[in-house]
């Protein structure tokens, strides 16, 4: 056997052991904390559930306000641009349906939602959007 073949050898050999040690220490230390990670992400994906479904459940409690008598309030965040917040301002200032935005000025809403300096809030997107919906929930009735 020359030189050349047992350098080879002991290459190929050498090759194959650190493969091995590398393997169990893979086994040993990094993929245990792997699997850790694992069973931290499947809880939090069963609280996340947890958590939607109770959302989804408030949120099929809640009752929109009346306006008058025998008629319903409209559901606000339908507009772009108005969340839970400023539907939620809006009914505090005793607007409650797609008519009674549509009938508002820009000066009216902007009081009533008092939006911040960074807010970009498009009121008078609000009342075309409004008057579009007022009109449309007016030929379904």
């Amino acid at each position: 056997m020359g030189v050349h073949m047992i350098f080879w050898l002991g290459l190929f050999a050498g090759l194959i052991i650190g493969w091995v040690i590398e393997w169990v220490i893979d086994w040993r230390f990094w993929r245990s904390e792997q699997n850790e990670g694992i069973d931290e992400a499947s809880r939090l994906r069963r609280e996340l559930e947890s958590a939607r479904l109770e959302i989804s459940k408030l949120s099929s409690q809640l009752t929109i306000p009346p306006v008058s008598e025998g008629t319903s309030a409209d559901y606000l965040q339908e507009i772009a641009g108005i969340g839970q917040v400023f539907a939620r301002r809006l009914n505090d200032a005793g607007i409650y349906t797609f008519a009674q935005v549509s009938e508002s000025s820009v000066e009216r809403l902007r009081e009533i939602i008092q939006p911040q300096e960074w807010q970009s809030v498009e009121f008078a997107s609000w009342i075309t959007q409004a008057r579009a919906l007022a009109q449309k929930s007016q030929k379904g009735s």
